[in-house]
């Protein structure tokens, strides 16, 4: 039987690049909440954002289930359904011929994700929101990225401190571009 995952992740960085770190969320079956999170000296916030993904895709490497991916970066996103596609074919360029930015974590994202691409929804959450699954990852990987070490949970979803259901209503990217461009 498929299990059912829920996942938020988050990347943090302070300076860009900076000290950073990444702070994930797995729901399993609504059941079972499980924390991680890391710290870097030198990193950039998109490779935290990556990393943070990366390391939620390999917890469930060879698992049965389908899982939903909660995030407030576009940039994964996009990256995971759209641009990665064209830029294993294009040999990790850009349509400009530019090597690709964070190859390396894109190239672990792409063999992550390939095999179970119809088994993976990514919703968009806008970030300090009060989305809580999402706070409670920022908070993790802003504690991270400042060296710290903060408690992870690894309980029954009836003993966590963070009542991450019910799951927010996930935007649409474009909400995004038409509060950017007015």
């Amino acid at each position: 039987m498929s299990q059912s995952v829920i996942a938020f992740t988050d990347g943090a960085c302070s300076g860009n690049p900076g000290p950073g770190g990444w702070g994930a969320i797995l729901l399993v079956d609504e059941e079972k909440v499980f924390e991680f999170g890391a710290g870097y000296n030198q990193t950039t916030n998109n490779q935290m954002e990556l990393s943070s993904v990366i390391f939620i895709l390999k917890e469930l490497k060879g698992k049965n289930c389908k899982i939903s991916i909660y995030t407030d970066s576009t940039y994964v996103i996009n990256g995971a359904t759209k641009w990665m596609w064209g830029w294993s074919r294009n040999n990790w360029l850009t349509s400009e011929k530019n090597e690709v930015s964070n190859k390396e974590l894109w190239q672990q994202m792409y063999q992550l994700v390939t095999p179970i691409r119809t088994q993976i929804t990514w919703n968009y959450v806008r970030g300090h929101t009060g989305v809580v699954g999402n706070e409670r990852c920022d908070e993790i990987a802003v504690a991270f990225s400042k060296g710290e070490s903060p408690y992870l949970y690894k309980t029954s979803y009836d003993q966590y401190p963070h009542q991450i259901l019910p799951l927010p209503k996930p935007e649409p990217i474009i909400a995004l571009l038409r509060d950017v461009l007015g």
